[in-house]
């Protein structure tokens, strides 16, 4: 079980710290992600991060 700070101003994929979103991006199954009440409407996140560049 792990635990964000509750700061709602940080939507999206830098919402979670970088353990949390290790266990999101490494779990060998589903994940279930749990607001204490009504989750933030889906047009409150912010866009997709463009393709990453560099070498």
């Amino acid at each position: 079980m792990l635990a964000r700070d509750g700061d709602r101003s940080r939507l999206g994929p830098r919402s979670l710290g970088p353990h949390t979103r290790f266990v999101i991006d490494h779990a060998p199954c589903g994940v279930l992600l749990v607001w204490p009440d009504q989750p933030p409407d889906l047009a409150t996140l912010p866009p997709r991060p463009g393709p990453r560049h560099g070498g």
